[in-house]
């Protein structure tokens, strides 16, 4: 589903839309775009990042397929690294992760490189904003493990999105 076309986005009827069909149990990447119909459009805004296990055709819309997608701003925006996990079980965008009761969620956003601008993380659980903190070099935000799904999105401190990732599932660990 595409949320994000062009240097003003997300879209957030867009956003809404996507949510809705994750909560509806559905998934389905979100993704963002640009079209060139002048010289003045930004061809590079917004843009994608598909984590996939190699550089092949293939291999990207594995990604694609399985949701390891994050939405930038732009083209030249370095991403940061995203992962979860529940206790020993480790996952990246896209992946689900199975607790038990009393385990906790952690999710840790990673600066990859310095930047001129100041970040704030924020993230929703089963599509609402639950926490925000600014994006130090590591932020990990912790909560309960429960069934849904979490995703982050980074802005700048003025408002600005900057990412959006799309969901990590959670679900209850059948019985050993």
């Amino acid at each position: 589903v595409e949320i994000w076309n062009g240097a003003t986005g997300p879209q957030e009827s867009a956003v809404a839309f996507w949510n809705r069909l994750v909560e509806s149990g559905r998934r389905v990447a979100a993704v963002g775009t640009s079209d060139f119909h002048s010289p003045q459009d930004d061809i590079d805004r917004a843009s994608v990042r598909v984590y996939a296990d190699r550089l092949s055709k293939e291999a990207i819309l594995d990604g694609l397929r399985a949701g390891r997608v994050m939405v930038m701003r732009s083209a030249h925006d370095m991403p940061p690294l995203v992962t979860a996990s529940i206790g020993a079980e480790q996952g990246m965008i896209g992946d689900s992760l199975r607790y038990r009761p009393g385990d906790a969620l952690q999710i840790e956003v990673l600066r990859t490189r310095n930047l001129n601008e100041i970040w704030r993380a924020e993230l929703f659980w089963n599509g609402r904003l639950v926490d925000s903190r600014q994006l130090a070099d590591a932020t990990v935000f912790q909560r309960p493990a429960e069934d849904g799904y979490a995703w982050i999105r980074l802005t700048t401190l003025s408002g600005e999105t900057i990412a959006l990732t799309n969901p990590f599932y959670v679900t209850r660990r059948a019985r050993d």
